[in-house]
């Protein structure tokens, strides 16, 4: 009797599924933090963050690079905004020209005496963001910026966002269809008591939210979309991370399954 290949006999009877569940996981930079007010600094450390690496060696390519803040199959996601690059050198320039220097020759980059620092908090149990935020704080480290790492349970971590007592942090949205709603996550009413946890405020964003959230005209909806998309890019509003992306099995016994 010949060896059986149990993989033969897997995908014989099963069949891999991937999902993109309606939504993108991001980072936040406190908008109320000096640091952080300045949109060269919020896009040098977007450069600083090789997001490749992170999908493909630590989410093992479960995932999918996105530019703007839309999830990618809405039918309004501006593809032309493609995701921010991983370019220390380019994220050295900007720093540079938002007035931060190395001094004294001790590697930190420093502004008006106050060194270029800010923490991260993140929830204790997310090994995976552990293990990207450690790569994170090593290519900051290169760049003269010094990132702290703070776990946290996410009791301690939501009290955390939702009093704005951050510098950085990570989170995820879910959509509740195919058209992406940044209402509650960028818009200025919702930074007391809602989820701008970021405290972004711009007032032809909130413009712009406002008015896709009530036009019924689709090629009108997709303009004001595509311009909500750039700004929020140009401004680094949030950092996109990744859309997620959710792996599972089915027998092939059952049919109708979305792969």
């Amino acid at each position: 009797v010949g060896v059986v290949n149990k993989d033969q006999i897997f995908r014989h009877e099963f069949v891999r599924t991937r999902h993109h569940p309606p939504g993108i996981a991001y980072i936040m930079f406190n908008h109320q933090r000096p640091i952080f007010k300045d949109v060269r600094v919020r896009r040098a450390l977007a450069m600083l963050l090789d997001l490749d690496t992170v999908v493909n060696k630590i989410m093992h390519g479960i995932g999918r690079r996105v530019g703007p803040l839309y999830w990618f199959k809405d039918p309004h996601y501006a593809a032309d905004l493609k995701p921010t690059p991983y370019n220390p050198e380019a994220a050295k320039a900007l720093l540079e020209k938002a007035g931060y220097a190395d001094k004294d020759g001790d590697g930190a980059l420093e502004k008006d005496g106050q060194p270029l620092r800010f923490t991260f908090l993140y929830v204790a149990a997310s090994k995976s963001q552990q293990r990207w935020l450690t790569i994170y704080q090593q290519a900051l480290r290169k760049a003269g910026v010094t990132l702290e790492i703070a776990p946290m349970d996410w009791a301690a971590y939501l009290a955390r966002l939702r009093a704005h007592d951050f510098d950085a942090a990570a989170l995820g949205m879910r959509f509740t269809g195919p058209f992406s709603d940044l209402y509650e996550q960028l818009h200025s009413s919702q930074i007391k008591d809602g989820q701008n946890y970021a405290a972004f405020s711009d007032p032809e964003a909130d413009r712009l939210m406002e008015a896709i959230r009530v036009e019924m005209n689709e090629p009108k909806r997709a303009a004001l979309s595509g311009k909500l998309q750039k700004l929020l890019y140009d401004q680094v509003a949030l950092l996109p991370i990744f859309a997620e992306e959710e792996v599972g099995v089915v027998s092939r016994k059952v049919h109708g399954v979305y792969t």
